[in-house]
C-alpha cells in the first residue's frame, strides 16, 4: 500500500491509471455498485508499509442533481 502526491492534473482521470492491477477487480466492483446506484460510499482503512500509520481511504460516488453518476473521488487520510 503505497500513497502518492498527487497533481490537480490526475482529476477526471481513470482510477485504472493510479491504481495496480492486482485491484482491478475491486475497483470494477465498486464502480458497479456506484453507477447502479446500491452504494454512495465505501471506506476501508490500512496501514501504510512506509510509515507504519494507519490511513483511511474513502470512496464518495459524484452524482449530479437527478442522481445521475458522475465518478468518483477517493481521498486518503491517516488515521492517527
Amino acid at each position: 500500500f503505497r500513497i502518492f502526491n498527487r497533481p490537480a492534473s490526475i482529476l477526471g482521470k481513470s482510477m485504472f491509471g493510479c491504481h495496480s492491477p492486482q485491484s482491478f477487480a475491486a475497483i470494477n466492483e465498486m464502480l458497479d455498485a456506484f453507477k447502479a446506484g446500491t452504494k454512495d460510499k465505501m471506506s476501508h482503512s490500512d496501514v501504510h508499509a512506509g510509515s507504519g500509520r494507519t490511513v483511511q481511504v474513502c470512496y464518495q460516488a459524484m452524482r449530479d442533481e437527478q442522481g445521475t453518476y458522475l465518478g468518483c473521488l477517493e481521498a486518503v487520510t491517516y488515521r492517527d
